[in-house]
């Protein structure tokens, strides 16, 4: 799947500097027709990296509906990316490139083909997460079950728990990935 990509694509890296697990999501809005939007959308965990990859224009665009987007398609409409905690309950905004929770792609300077940007992705007050939310996340990445109860914890973080368990589900699922490149191409 990946040698669709073309000789030509641009790499956008970004880089979870919050301590927590993160989605990011991509959205392309055409500028002639507004009415169609296509998203994606990936989870990055704490103090790792994920490659946002757009195809080059030597691709083959029967089959680019299936694959990341073109980076010319991309530029010449809205392309942004918005970025969100896993945990549902933690509404703290989030830094996207010194950005409060989302970029338009037009917003970094332009790729050349071939070429590359880092995106730096950090708590809005550039500082590291609490301990408590740290300790939270741990505990939930590491159950197999929502069954807290065994827990010499107090109620409330008990039911915190078993809401992390929930919006973490997408962590347990186990997508292989590809040889070639270690990413997860996964058509639904």
């Amino acid at each position: 799947m990946c040698d669709f990509f073309g000789q030509d694509c641009r790499f956008v890296k970004f880089i979870n500097n919050t301590g927590r697990l993160l989605r990011l999501s991509s959205e392309l809005v055409l500028v002639n027709n507004v009415n169609m939007k296509w998203t994606s959308s990936v989870n990055i965990l704490p103090h790792s990296s994920y490659t946002w990859r757009f195809l080059g224009e030597s691709s083959d665009s029967v089959i680019s509906c299936l694959l990341p987007d073109p980076y010319t398609v991309a530029f010449a409409n809205q392309y942004r990316w918005s970025v969100t905690y896993l945990d549902n309950e933690n509404s703290e905004p989030i830094l996207i490139a010194n950005k409060v929770n989302s970029i338009e792609l037009k917003e970094l300077e332009q790729i050349p083909p071939n070429g590359s940007k880092i995106v730096v992705i950090e708590t809005s007050a550039k500082e590291p997460t609490s301990l408590t939310n740290l300790v939270l996340d741990d505990i939930t990445r590491l159950k197999t079950s929502p069954d807290f109860e065994d827990l010499d914890i107090p109620a409330f973080l008990k039911a915190k728990l078993t809401h992390l368990f929930s919006d973490y589900k997408d962590l347990r699922l186990n997508v292989p990935s590809c040889p070639r490149c270690h990413e997860i191409h996964e058509i639904c």
